[in-house]
């Protein structure tokens, strides 16, 4: 064992240069039906698939939705909401329909490989979701 100073590096300290992208993933009880979101914030893209029996796009204006959404949360009352720590304006969204839920995961798979290759420094993914991280890893 040796002793060393926690005076080590400096490169995550303050947070300041963490980028964060975000997971998330709703089932319905049914247990047919889910909904991913991976919302990249420093790419300014957020992607979102459908997982259902048949391929039928029922989802509204993502862009539209968005924005009105991200407006009134500036316009509210309450001061936790600012143009720092919301969203980027000008996001990007794209939708997906998908049948088979391989095809899911590979397209997230390729969405987060593409991300790393961008490399764009230090970035935390923050996974919201109803799986455990075992079946997540597979």
């Amino acid at each position: 064992l040796e002793i060393r100073s926690f005076e080590g590096p400096q490169y995550l300290r303050d947070g300041g240069n963490l980028r964060k992208i975000f997971l998330y993933q709703h089932s319905v009880p049914s247990g047919k039906r889910e909904m991913w979101g991976l919302f990249m914030g420093p790419s300014k893209k957020a992607v979102v698939i459908v997982l259902d029996t048949v391929r039928t796009n029922q989802l509204p204006t993502l862009k539209n939705l968005f924005t009105s959404e991200r407006l009134a949360l500036l316009k509210g009352e309450s001061e936790n909401f600012t143009e720092d720590n919301l969203p980027p304006a000008d996001m990007t969204f794209e939708s997906f329909m998908e049948i088979d839920q391989k095809q899911v995961y590979q397209k997230l798979s390729r969405l987060l490989s593409a991300y790393k290759d961008e490399k764009r420094g230090p970035t935390i993914l923050c996974v919201q979701t109803a799986l455990g991280l075992q079946k997540l890893n597979q």
